[in-house]
Parts: structure tokens; C-alpha cells; sequence
């Protein structure tokens, strides 16, 4: 049953590309905010399923998928941060560009806030403020998404139902 999630979530995913501001050369340099705590990101449990599906296809992030939704859902120990930045980013990159959530996906060229983007950001110029009004002629395949989060979030939770 989950593959069939998968793979509409692989085509969401794929729809999206084209929604995305596009840059010939990585903006970014060595910043990793959006990757770090201060970005506060979210993301849903049919996301971290599909993640711990990639990392089982590629074994060498086995047992790693703990990590991300400890560091998503800003666990905290003692007040400070478990992960001050996204167990997935090394190198300069997300090690898993291909499997990571659409709030990454996202971050920062659409936002709901004005001040989403940091300052000194280099993508500063490319962000599109989202409103009610807006959100689904700028994104339309998000309709077809949250369907799907929930369409996946009724059958987990009917699945593993306690009586």
C-alpha cells in the first residue's frame, strides 16, 4: 500500500520542479541556515516514511532517518537543540536532494511571512509571498499533496488503531 504513496508523492514532487525558481549556480555558497535550526521547517509523516524508504534503498544512510525527525521537530535536551543542523547536510549539500521533504523543496522561494528569508540571504529577490488567495494558482499541485498527507494519515492511524 505505501508504494502507491510513493510514487505519488515522487510525481508531486516532480510537478513542483517547475514552480521553483531556478539558478544555473548554487547561490548558496557555503550558507547552511535554511538547513539549520533557525529555518523551522516542517514536514509529514508520509515525508518520513518516504525518507526512511531512500535511505533503506541506499544502505549507507541506514538508521539515520531517527536523526531527521528528532532535528525536524526540534526535540530539545536541556533547553539547546539535539542537531543545530539537518543530519542529511554534508559537503555543502543535502545528501538526500532527492528524497527531501517539500518544505526543503520550497525553502525559501515561497513563504507565508515576509520575513521567512534572512537578510543577507542571496535568494532574497526570488521569494513569492503566499496568501489564501494565492497559494493554489502559484503551487496547484499542493491541493493534490495534502490530500495525499492526509489520505495517508487516515489509513496510518486506521492501521494501528488501539481498541
Amino acid at each position: 500500500m505505501n508504494n502507491w504513496y510513493y510514487r505519488e508523492l515522487t510525481e508531486i514532487y516532480k510537478k513542483s520542479i517547475k514552480y521553483i525558481h531556478k539558478v544555473s549556480v548554487n547561490p548558496c555558497g557555503q550558507c547552511f541556515r535554511c538547513c539549520s535550526v533557525e529555518a523551522k521547517l516542517g514536514i509529514y509523516l508520509l515525508e518520513y516514511d518516504y525518507i526512511e524508504r531512500f535511505l533503506q534503498d541506499h544502505s549507507i544512510f541506514t538508521g539515520r532517518v531517527k536523526f531527521f525527525k528528532d532535528y525536524i521537530n526540534k526535540k530539545k535536551k536541556d533547553g539547546k537543540f539535539l542537531y543545530h543542523v539537518c543530519p542529511f547536510y554534508k559537503n555543502h549539500s543535502c545528501s538526500i536532494y532527492q528524497a527531501r521533504p517539500l518544505s526543503c523543496r520550497l525553502y525559501p522561494y515561497f513563504s507565508t511571512k515576509e520575513d521567512i528569508c534572512f537578510e543577507d540571504c542571496n535568494l532574497i529577490s526570488a521569494v513569492q509571498l503566499l496568501t489564501v488567495e494565492n497559494i493554489c494558482n502559484k503551487l496547484p499541485f499542493l491541493e493534490r499533496y495534502y490530500f495525499l498527507v492526509n489520505l495517508y494519515n487516515s489509513y496510518f492511524f486506521n492501521k494501528f488503531r488501539l481498541f
